[in-house]
């Protein structure tokens, strides 16, 4: 993992004095490596906004985007790095070679930031973009009782709230599905949700997944993809009689980019501000 290969330390326990962005490794996992943010200082108050990457592997640049604005709300971020060599299908929750999921992955991160540092990581805000927006959406599906705040942008595709399609097109369990993902559905559809997406990526490109269920299924781009998954939540919510907290933001002059979408759209606002 050659970009993480530089390690940074700061004294753990202790008060942070400046800002500063550090490349880590979980102890005794050498292929579990993790951006970390640190804002000027730490406090009870301090908060945690976990950031997932795409297939570029982005992780560092997402963090250096949203390190202004992590810090003026008293923010740490956490950006997981899933190689492709070790955590290829991360996006699904998938076992990796080291044998955990990624979804586990993450789990162990957040343990380690807590053990090192004068915070409590048991409840997160999760940000996801395209290949990250896909592992945060069913990250917080398997585990709604961590999540605060999930905002997701530019997914390719998604789990949708249908018990009659398997894992991971819906929640029926197959002897082979990941991981028994439906379980907590009501309290997922419960959660503070905003669903980002540019407002021209609406073009069935290269990158995304254009299998012919997916396509019957959820639509031919990520905008399209995107309503029917946000009127699908709002339907189960109906259905249960839940009350939803969805947000579908359409970012305006932007297409399947990332630092589009952050320079031009301001996705940050929307992660670290409150009343977004």
């Amino acid at each position: 993992m050659p970009e993480l290969a530089t390690l940074l330390t700061t004294s753990p326990k202790t008060a942070v004095d400046k800002s500063t962005l550090e490349n880590h490794q979980v102890e005794n996992q050498e292929n579990l490596g993790y951006y970390l943010f640190l804002p000027d200082s730490l406090s009870c108050n301090t908060k945690i906004m976990v950031c997932v990457h795409g297939i570029s592997r982005n992780a560092k640049q997402q963090v250096n985007a949203f390190r202004h604005q992590a810090s003026n709300h008293d923010y740490i971020i956490i950006a997981p790095y899933f190689s492709k060599k070790h955590y290829r299908g991360y996006q699904r929750l998938e076992a990796g070679v080291t044998g955990y999921t990624s979804a586990e992955a993450l789990n162990k991160i957040l343990h380690d930031v807590q053990e090192q540092y004068t915070v409590k990581t048991d409840k997160i805000s999760l940000f996801g973009y395209s290949g990250g927006a896909q592992f945060a959406h069913r990250y917080a599906m398997l585990y709604p009782e961590k999540i605060n705040k999930l905002i997701i942008c530019a997914a390719g595709w998604f789990t949708f709230p249908d018990e009659g399609k398997t894992y991971p097109y819906g929640l029926k369990i197959t002897q082979n599905s990941v991981t028994k993902i439906g379980e907590n559905l009501p309290a997922f559809l419960q959660l503070k949700i905003r669903i980002l997406v540019g407002e021209f990526d609406n073009t069935n490109d290269p990158g995304l997944n254009r299998k012919k269920r997916i396509n019957r299924q959820q639509g031919y781009h990520r905008l399209e993809r995107a309503r029917r998954w946000v009127n699908a939540l709002q339907g189960k919510c109906n259905e249960m009689n839940l009350e939803a907290d969805l947000r579908f933001i359409t970012i305006k002059g932007c297409g399947h980019s990332f630092e589009n979408c952050e320079r031009l759209g301001g996705i940050s606002k929307y992660m670290f501000t409150p009343d977004n």
